[in-house]
């Protein structure tokens, strides 16, 4: 297994004017917003993986990733580096979002022995291990509050297998009705998805994060309204390459999605009842 390699020496651009950016839900560090772009501060393996998608990607997966527009900080002598990306949800009136960590296995074999011991933990501890799954973090508008909900990574790591379609009940709700359009686009993004990650022999995406966003202004539910709307792979520190095409697929990713499609299922019951959730 090893580290997707940089192409060249980068080039870092300067931030302009930049803020917090108001739509994370999840991840390390704070990440900004500007120009149409976010700003992620930069760890791990995460900008040569961007790098190594124009050469490696599997054939349709770079439509399940953000654009990438390259390294920048916000001085020219600081230390402090960042991933510039497109900003999903940059147009958004109120954009809701969930994050969801995807796989079974959240550890390199780099790690040192006491962090793979937390990473299994952890896993154990969640949803991942058995699911694929784990809630890091969700925002839901209400219309008839004016006011978002929340479930932070906290209250992720909390929930139960039996938590997890009442997740998505709620994230594709607009606290009145089931948005079934919407939920319908998001199925469908995951079977695409999926049927390049059950035959791809490139990347292991571990810990890396599956972002649902939509506006609940435009969800496209009735006639020929608009829908924006997208599904992507984020969170790239610790997605590694091969060298060659010998090794196994990514099953515990690929169990994730299963378990996903599922939940879907589970929705479309029509004795389907959800679990109420700490949201706050």
């Amino acid at each position: 297994m090893s580290a997707p390699a940089a192409q060249a020496k980068p080039v870092f651009k300067l931030i302009g004017g930049a803020s917090l950016h108001p739509d994370q839900v999840a991840g390390h560090g704070d990440i900004m917003e500007g120009d149409g772009l976010i700003y992620k501060p930069s760890n791990g393996l995460e900008p040569a993986f961007y790098q190594s998608l124009a050469v490696h990607a599997p054939e349709g997966f770079r439509e399940f990733t953000p654009k990438f527009y390259g390294m920048f900080k916000r001085a020219p002598y600081t230390k402090d580096t960042y991933v510039g990306m497109e900003n999903l949800t940059h147009k958004y009136v109120h954009p809701c979002v969930l994050d969801l960590k995807i796989g079974t296995r959240q550890h390199m074999d780099s790690f040192t022995p006491e962090k793979i011991a937390v990473c299994l933990e952890k896993c154990c501890k969640s949803t991942s291990l058995s699911t694929g799954v784990r809630v890091c973090g969700m925002k839901v508008y209400r219309p008839h509050k004016d006011a978002f909900l929340s479930l932070n990574k906290d209250a992720g790591k909390l929930l139960r297998e039996e938590h997890l379609p009442s997740v998505l009940d709620a994230f594709l709700s607009d606290g009145e009705v089931r948005l079934h359009r919407l939920a319908q686009f998001f199925c469908e993004r995951i079977k695409a998805l999926r049927e390049i990650m059950a035959t791809q022999h490139t990347y292991n995406l571990i810990s890396t994060s599956l972002l649902l966003v939509y506006d609940a202004d435009l969800p496209g539910e009735s006639g020929d309204h608009q829908m924006l709307a997208a599904c992507k792979t984020i969170d790239f520190a610790n997605a590694t390459l091969q060298k060659d095409d010998g090794h196994e697929i990514d099953t515990g990713y690929v169990k994730g999605l299963d378990s996903l499609l599922s939940y879907f299922e589970a929705l479309a019951d029509p004795n389907f009842k959800p679990i109420d959730l700490p949201l706050k």
